[in-house]
């Protein structure tokens, strides 16, 4: 939910925050979660989003995201002692992904919706995509502005990463989406010193300094170990 260039924003910021991490597979663990490869309109992909992002549906028929279980399954205090620092560090490095598409939807879509009622009562989809925008068109403007971004540089730079972690991704997954990620920010965008209609530079760089103490504290209570 959140963009990929806010996940390596964070990446970063919390790992200076969290000790003893390996800092490649904790950046890479924060963008595997959107490794899935999409159909053609990007409105499926493969594994399936809920799969990937841990989305369960109650009896009431709404949608959540099932931490706890990504936890249960990877990150139980009984499994992570026998974990090597790069398993462990990509796998907290998932949860923070998760974690942070949670507070994306209650800090940012919540608050656009709020701002846009009209436009997210009309279409919520395509209010979203109208939304996504600026986002991305921020990241780009971040990066051009920061080309020294350590965690994208890292990020970019880990060719041939394979996924060792998780069976519902293919091997070449991370790599792929690696890939298309670096490429997708590096290309030439035009306007990107233009107003911002929906969302801010200032409201954006708000919610990435922000963030990061409240991912650590809902990361705190679900792994013992930081």
């Amino acid at each position: 939910m959140a963009s990929w260039m806010v996940h390596l924003r964070i990446a970063e910021k919390l790992s200076l925050m969290i000790n003893d991490i390996s800092e490649r597979e904790f950046v890479i663990g924060n963008i595997a979660p959107d490794s899935g490869v999409p159909n053609e309109d990007w409105s499926k992909f493969d594994p399936p989003y809920e799969v990937s992002h841990y989305i369960v549906t109650d009896g009431n028929g709404e949608r959540r995201r099932d931490v706890a279980a990504f936890v249960s399954e990877y990150l139980s205090d009984e499994i992570i002692d026998g974990y090597t620092p790069d398993r462990f560090s990509f796998y907290l490095g998932y949860l923070a992904h998760l974690i942070t598409d949670d507070l994306w939807i209650e800090r940012v879509i919540k608050y656009c919706a709020e701002k846009f009622p009209d436009d997210y009562a009309a279409d919520k989809k395509a209010a979203i995509w109208r939304w996504k925008k600026d986002f991305y068109d921020l990241d780009a403007k971040y990066l051009r502005d920061n080309p020294e971004f350590h965690a994208f540089n890292l990020y970019a730079s880990s060719v041939g990463v394979e996924n060792k972690y998780l069976e519902f991704f293919s091997r070449d997954a991370f790599d792929n989406r690696r890939e298309y990620i670096t490429r997708f920010y590096l290309e030439e965008r035009d306007d990107l010193d233009r107003e911002y209609a929906f969302f801010t530079e200032e409201e954006m760089n708000s919610f990435v300094e922000n963030a990061p103490d409240e991912i650590l504290k809902r990361l705190n209570s679900f792994v013992k170990k930081l």
